[in-house]
Formats: structure tokens, C-alpha cells, sequence
């Protein structure tokens, strides 16, 4: 089963009417699906945080599956800051999760895929 992650852009007014839209079929106890999403307000604090790197590096732990923070700090070629830097963003975010298991930190993408909505039209 394929998990997925939504990341859109929407105005703070539309977001809080698709709130309202999923609390009125709660209350009428309709069946609402899970959705897991994180939701930006523009176009620039999107691209703050989804970085090239910040995706790269999602990438690597979902397909190489790191021993360690060191291991993917050498597949990256990046220093083990950096990367400590951004695992603490995107854990923070819930794009990835780490445990600490025989003193190493096993890291873990819980998504197959991340989808990502960007309105054209006024409102969104």
C-alpha cells in the first residue's frame, strides 16, 4: 500500500474552509479519510523549506536505507551537521522519523510518495 504525503500552498482562509467542510461531516458522522498534509501560505516559505537538498536527502533514506546518520552524511557527500540540520526539520514535519537502536540512529521516509498542490487560480 502506497503512503502518501500531501504539501500544498493555500491562503489561510481556504485552508480553514476545508476545516470546516471535515468538522460539519464529523459532526454529522460521516466517514472522513485521513489525510496527512502540511500546508504553506506561499510560494516562499515552500521553498525554504522543501530544499533540493532536504529532498535529496528524504530520496536517500527511502531508497539506501542508512545504518546512520555518518552513512548518509558519506552517500550525500555532505558533512554530518548539515545533515543533522535538516533530518531535525523534516522530523519536525513528520517526513521522516528516527529511532535510536544499538547506539546508532536508524532513520526512516514513512512515505512512498510526496505530492504536491500549487493553485493557479485566486483563492487557493
Amino acid at each position: 500500500m502506497k503512503k502518501e504525503f500531501v504539501i500544498q500552498i493555500q491562503s489561510v482562509k481556504a485552508s480553514l474552509r476545508d476545516f470546516a467542510k471535515v468538522y460539519k461531516k464529523l459532526e454529522r458522522g460521516e466517514k472522513v479519510d485521513a489525510v496527512e498534509k502540511l500546508t504553506f501560505t506561499n510560494v516562499n516559505d515552500f521553498r525554504k523549506f522543501i530544499t533540493p537538498k532536504r529532498l535529496e536527502l528524504l530520496k536517500a533514506v527511502k531508497q539506501k536505507k542508512p545504518s546512520s546518520i555518518q552513512q548518509l552524511a558519506k552517500i550525500l557527500n555532505r558533512d554530518y551537521k548539515s545533515i543533522n540540520t535538516d533530518l531535525q526539520i523534516l522530523q519536525k514535519m513528520d517526513l521522516i522519523s528516527r529511532k535510536r537502536e544499538d547506539n546508532k540512529t536508524m532513520l526512516e521516509v514513512n512515505y512512498s510518495e510526496i505530492e504536491i498542490k500549487i493553485p493557479l487560480m485566486a483563492g487557493g
